[in-house]
């Protein structure tokens, strides 16, 4: 019964979306595994929440998102120019402290996240 209503489910979804609208989104998607094959959901999530919002904090983020402080994190640390572990990161992504509020630290796209939202943009046309 399970199977039936699963690929019933599977049907209506690949009825609802046209080949070439899936076309251009993993596109869009291969766009971000050329930078890290191995890239989570999550990851290209926050990118993109980011990208949406031009500027957010962690708490926006984290509320947008639905994902957790810690999530969100560790996320934006993949996502910046060093990671967690001092490692180089992917570059797309700036933490910077709040002028308003110093306790805070706000998100935005550095150039080559920049570069990333134009060249999607162009991957989905």
């Amino acid at each position: 019964m399970f199977m039936n209503e699963l690929r019933s489910g599977l049907a209506f979804v690949a009825d609802s979306v046209d080949a070439r609208s899936l076309s251009k989104l993993s596109a869009a998607l291969g766009l971000f595994r050329v930078l890290d094959e191995g890239i989570e959901v999550a990851r290209v999530e926050v990118f993109l929440f980011v990208a949406r919002s031009g500027d957010c904090t962690m708490q926006e983020l984290s509320e947008g998102l639905t994902l957790s402080q810690a999530s969100c994190s560790r996320n934006v640390a993949a996502l910046a120019e060093v990671n967690r572990q001092k490692q180089p990161g992917l570059g797309l992504l700036e933490k910077y402290q709040d002028p308003i509020e110093p306790r805070r630290f706000r998100i935005r796209l550095t150039i080559k996240g920049r570069q990333m939202v134009r060249t999607i943009n162009q991957a989905m046309r």
